[in-house]
């Protein structure tokens, strides 16, 4: 069935359920919290994605799966399922076979959980609900009044035990859904409220006269290659600078003598122009953006000391660029932050702190493949330090860690993403869904630190989560560029005596190209990928995938195995 298909199930079953809470108003079910990549904007209201819906009516949700445990499910082609699953605990994994099969008749056993399938109403996804709502929900909720005190009590989280949805957690994701489904066209636009148009910089070295122009307001990503020292931190330096008038932190970002930045912005469909120079004077504004966060390639320090805030130190290495021009930067520590949201949250027009806190720890988890979960420690605990739970590559849970004893890689990612989301949240207060924050980052080395997985799948979630952030970021390897969107921007930089930095575009189908491709490519301009070692070349290997090649080498080797025995014959 095609996804247009799935869109309408959407809207035919959330029309349902509010039609039925005319006369039922105590009927609450889960919706979707966020836009994350762009799914509320294309129409999907439930979890779920082109091939199946999935509501639940019940809080408790499976952090391993990243689904509610209790999930009634409709597939594209109208089929219905009910599921009961816990990967993440054993208590609700008891709960369930201990107790539901006595509520819930036809229930199926296997490793992860218990199922259902609803095969009387045959493509009949309504019939089957109603149904379900009529009989097994009813029966579920009896269960769960009943008996899940025996498993679950007042110390386990909302989320780590079964029970019952709050109404104002059903509130909060109805309006927001609301929101979205009145503007629904069926194809999520592109939208960059906030990006770059131009820049041009003049006498800030070593750039003597860089003009970058023209860049339409539906780039998502622009890109600089270069070898090193040809100036790619210094552009990005300057973007910043023009974007916080020189100012960050109550203090001058630069000192230098006789520069001019004039930076142009897109702000919501309006071109707007400033000028910067070294005579300038202070603002504690933004240019025409909403947000900005700024990194360079020194980003794995966080709050570890608790500074307080106000101490001299901390405010010195934790303003909103100093990581871009220093490699002692204090990023924002997650779990200060989450705290003071949580201390806070009456100062929030939306009255939604909470929902902050829950958006940034679920969406750690979604950007770090490895990660599985965040736990902050409880304000009546004695564990001082935020714990994180990794998994192997079989999917095992492994001990839990600080953030100290996470591998450099996911504590780069920890730290900058917890920043990002902290920072562009602070400035942006009346917002809690991270695909409604706007504003401009800007990522130094995006590669650094990371595995080629990590270098593709970036680009991919960031993009994804932040739907309306636009991203600035240099990069050398050719990894970051295959997760790139299409409406994206490459530059490469370049430095000369006569002519001081300089960029030109380079226009190449990424979509069309592999690294091999790229890398001798004008993105990067390398005349031959051939191994230094490799002496013949016939000996070098050209296959596409490595998989491929093993093939070729196994057929190979046993050509000659049986070319040798039939030579012995």
């Amino acid at each position: 069935m095609a996804e247009q298909d799935i869109q309408i199930i959407h809207e035919t079953v959330l029309s349902f359920f509010l039609e039925k809470r005319k006369t039922m108003p105590e009927l609450l079910f889960t919706l979707r919290r966020s836009n994350r990549f762009n799914r509320l904007e294309a129409g999907y209201w439930f979890y779920g994605n082109e091939n199946y819906l999935a509501v639940s009516f019940w809080s408790g949700s499976d952090w391993k799966n990243k689904t509610p445990n209790i999930i009634f499910t409709i597939t594209a082609d109208g089929n219905s399922y009910l599921e009961f699953v816990a990967s993440d605990s054993q208590k609700k994994k008891f709960f369930f076979f201990e107790e539901i099969p006595a509520w819930v008749k036809e229930l199926k056993k296997g490793t992860k959980g218990l199922s259902k399938a609803y095969r009387s109403f045959q493509n009949d996804y309504l019939r089957s609900l109603e149904n379900f709502l009529e009989n097994d929900k009813t029966q579920i909720d009896k269960a769960i009044e009943s008996t899940a005190s025996r498993y679950f009590d007042d110390s386990d989280q909302t989320f780590n035990r079964i029970g019952f949805i709050s109404q104002d957690d059903f509130e909060l994701r109805l309006k927001t859904v609301e929101r979205y489904r009145i503007e629904f066209r069926g194809v999520a636009p592109v939208r960059v409220p906030n990006s770059l148009r131009t820049i041009n910089v003049k006498n800030l070295p070593p750039i003597k006269n860089l003009v970058i122009k023209d860049i339409p307001d539906n780039v998502k990503w622009l890109i600089f290659t270069g070898l090193n020292g040809k100036g790619k931190s210094s552009i990005l330096k300057s973007i910043a600078i023009g974007l916080c008038l020189n100012s960050d932190n109550a203090k001058k970002i630069t000192d230098a003598q006789e520069f001019e930045i004039t930076i142009s912005v897109n702000n919501r469909g309006q071109v707007m122009t400033s000028k910067v120079d070294s005579n300038s004077p202070y603002s504690s504004e933004l240019l025409f953006i909403d947000g900005l966060a700024a990194y360079g390639s020194s980003r794995q320090m966080i709050n570890t000391k608790r500074y307080e805030s106000r101490e001299v130190e901390y405010s010195r290495r934790s303003g909103m660029t100093y990581s871009l021009f220093n490699n002692d930067a204090l990023l924002l520590d997650l779990e200060t932050q989450l705290r003071s949201i949580e201390n806070d949250a009456d100062i929030f027009p939306l009255g939604n702190a909470k929902e902050r806190i829950r958006q940034i720890v679920d969406t750690l988890p979604e950007i770090i493949p490895s990660l599985l979960d965040i736990k902050l420690p409880e304000k009546t605990s004695d564990r001082k330090q935020t714990e994180y739970i990794e998994e192997d590559e079989l999917g095992n849970e492994l001990p839990k860690v600080t953030f100290e004893e996470l591998a450099s890689g996911t504590k780069s990612l920890v730290a900058m993403i917890g920043d990002m989301m902290s920072r562009l949240f602070a400035q942006q207060p009346e917002v809690s869904d991270p695909s409604d924050l706007k504003g401009i980052v800007i990522i130094d080395e995006v590669d650094i630190h990371l595995h080629p997985k990590l270098q593709k799948r970036l680009p991919e979630l960031l993009d994804g989560i932040f739907s309306k952030v636009q991203f600035i970021v240099s990069t050398h390897s050719p990894i970051p560029l295959l997760g790139v969107p299409p409406n994206s921007k490459i530059y490469r930089v370049d430095r000369t005596l006569e002519r001081g930095v300089f960029v030109d575009e380079v226009k190449v189908d990424l979509k069309n190209l592999l690294p091999n491709a790229l890398l001798t490519s004008p993105v990067f301009g390398m005349d031959e990928l051939r191994p230094s070692s490799n002496k013949l070349i016939k000996d070098v290997i050209t296959a596409e995938h490595y998989d491929e090649q093993a093939f070729f080498d196994l057929v190979k080797k046993k050509s000659q195995e049986f070319l040798k025995k039939f030579k012995e014959l």
